[in-house]
Order: structure tokens, then sequence, then C-alpha cells
């Protein structure tokens, strides 16, 4: 069963503004877009895995079209270009999905108007096609420099797409992935800590 998710978009949360206007001073020449990632990023992202061993990736960015269109190449492969072997083994072996898209059938390159245009109804169908394979308890995140997550709010983190992931973006991520049951037990363990300290007071 999986017990925690990040839905990830890629644009503005991997890669930002400032990431490609510092190569473009530095005179790094010019890459696919689709190819480009910020290590600085991608590193706070490994510091949210390595806080939830458990956690999986589900991949929302417009990175994910591709894929959808092409079922011979798996949404992992979005992580070829990490430059760092176990890093990138770790991003492909949690990376186990893309939401589909409602904004048209892009898999026979039809474009419907008509349907959602809100990433949240992507990933809110994405949950309901596979809620036989979620923890009741099951917690998630969508990381997304984005707003458009309709009622998905509760569990969104709005990214600067100018700086993308930061620290402060990867610690509010650690916390809200916390199941019901880990929040108990620290609050627990919390309580416990407050008495031993209250004790090793009274006692001097």
């Amino acid at each position: 069963m999986i017990t925690k998710l990040i839905f990830l978009d890629i644009d503005g949360v991997l890669n930002s503004h400032q990431h490609y206007y510092t190569k473009n001073l530095l005179g790094y020449p010019e890459e696919d877009p689709r190819k480009d990632l910020c290590m600085t990023a991608v590193s706070m992202l490994y510091k949210i895995l390595e806080a939830h061993p458990e956690c999986k990736i589900v991949i929302s960015s417009t990175w994910r079209l591709p894929y959808l269109k092409n079922k011979e190449k798996h949404i992992s492969q979005i992580f070829d270009p990490v430059p760092h072997d176990r890093l990138r083994k770790l991003l492909k072996d949690r990376t186990i999905d893309a939401t589909p898209c409602l904004r048209g059938d892009v898999r026979v390159g039809v474009k419907d108007e008509s349907r959602s245009r809100f990433r949240g109804e992507d990933i809110q169908l994405w949950l309901d096609t596979n809620k036989g394979k979620l923890s009741p308890e099951m917690t998630f995140v969508i990381l997304d420099d984005d707003s458009d997550m309709s009622y998905l709010y509760n569990h969104f983190i709005k990214i600067d797409g100018y700086v993308g992931l930061t620290y402060k973006d990867a610690i509010k991520a650690i916390d809200q992935l916390k199941t019901p049951r880990e929040r108990r037990i620290a609050e627990t363990s919390e309580i416990a800590r407050q008495l031993v300290r209250n004790l090793v007071k009274n006692t001097h």
C-alpha cells in the first residue's frame, strides 16, 4: 500500500528562472529544457525523500506528456539527466507514475478544451483511479509553482518559480507528509522530553 506521495511539477520546482539566468550569465550552452534540472532543487527533493523513505513520486508536470503518448518509455526516465548515479537511481526508483491529462487525450493527440484545465483535477483523477493501492492514512503533498489545484489546495505547497524548491519548502513538505500516527508519536515524544526537562530542572 502507498502511504505517502509527492505530486511533482518540474518547471519552476526542479528548475527555475534563477537557474536559467545563472547558466546564461556563466556562458553555459543552452540545453533541451526537458533535460535541464537544477541540482540544488533536486537535492531539496532528496531531503524530503530521505526523511520519508516510503514516499513515492507521481509526476504532474507537463514533462509527463511525452510519456503519456509513448508507453514504451517509463516516466522515471525524466530523471535521467541527474548526473549522480546514486541520486538518479533513488529518484527513478521512487517515481511510480504520472497523472492523466484532462485537458485532452494527449495519447492520441486530441485536445478537448471543454474538459478540466485544473491540474488539481488531474491529480484527483489519479487518486480516484488508484484508490485500491492507497493506505487509508495516506498523506500527500503537491509541489508546484502554479496554483490550479482546485479543492486539493490544503495539500499544495506553492513553490516560487523564480528560485525553485528551497530548504524552507522541503521542511514544510516533510512536515505535511507525516501520517496521523507519526504525529501522535511525535507529540508523545515531545511530552516525554518536556517531563524529563522539568525533572532535571527541579533536581537543581
